[in-house]
């Protein structure tokens, strides 16, 4: 009876570690989802709209791609989309809001996403984000600048945020940390030791000191609320807080409803 329950034991610490092993050797592959380069989509969106312009640019060796869409607004948005998100898509969903486009929008390609080098991880994000900043400012420097990011690229804008001039912050369905989210899909393991790639947003929010304007689902499926909730208890200046919850909207419809664009065309127009 003792061998059979130590077999029993054995065989639940050996799925353990190797589920434990697999989620810290195979985590990107979980985290993120690269978009992979589409030459027939990209002529497809510059014939429909010619404002729209892919973009490539060489730093370092790499290539950063992105979507730029130029107006003679005074407003610029940096937009950072999510882990699986198809900036095509995302620019297809705009153009069903001409009120949006008024302004001046650059789409960032995530680095191993659509004709972007390099591989997708924290560091590459937070790098990349930089860069395409330091690219817009050479023509954009006296705009007023908008970091606007959607699920994990609320990460990356809250994380640009702290590094850069900037004037508002978008954040769309955003978490505290990767870390913090994983914990409630994973409480068994410690996310904290295998996670490399951990998003700390609640770190970054805490040094903003800009209007903020944050939109959650109300039925969630990916970012649990209290990530959400967390993430809000440590803005500091909640004057400049403007937190909505979208009704009967999940992660991936959220943009769905009309109150999402009401809220972020209000947002954005209102004075500086």
């Amino acid at each position: 009876m003792i061998t059979f329950f130590k077999l029993i034991f054995l065989f639940i610490f050996f799925i353990y570690i190797f589920y434990g092993c697999t989620l810290y050797f195979f985590q990107e592959n979980i985290i993120f989802y690269p978009v992979p380069y589409n030459k027939e989509e990209i002529a497809y969106i510059e014939k429909i709209d010619p404002r729209f312009r892919f973009k490539k640019i060489n730093i370092d060796k790499e290539i950063l791609t992105y979507w730029e869409h130029k107006t003679t607004s005074d407003i610029v948005i940096l937009y950072f989309g999510g882990n699986a998100e198809n900036t095509v898509y995302t620019i297809m969903e705009l153009k069903e809001h001409p009120q949006i486009l008024q302004y001046n929008w650059f789409l960032l390609n995530y680095p191993g996403y659509n004709g972007s080098s390099g591989k997708p991880s924290e560091k590459t994000f937070y790098q990349s984000s930089e860069w395409l900043y330091q690219e817009i400012q050479k023509e954009f420097n006296n705009k007023k600048m908008i970091l606007m990011g959607r699920s994990i690229g609320s990460g990356v804008a809250s994380y640009l945020a702290t590094k850069v001039k900037c004037d508002k912050l978008i954040l769309i369905t955003p978490f505290d940390s990767i870390e913090n989210v994983a914990k409630k899909f994973y409480p068994i393991y410690p996310t904290s030791i295998l996670l490399k790639h951990k998003f700390p947003s609640y770190k970054y929010i805490q040094n903003v000191k800009i209007p903020i304007l944050i939109l959650a689902a109300e039925y969630d499926e990916v970012i649990p609320k209290d990530s959400t909730e967390n993430l809000v208890k440590f803005i500091k200046n909640r004057e400049f807080l403007n937190y909505y919850i979208i009704p009967n909207t999940g992660h991936n419809t959220i943009s769905d409803h009309p109150m999402y664009w009401e809220y972020l065309d209000n947002f954005i127009k209102k004075s500086f």
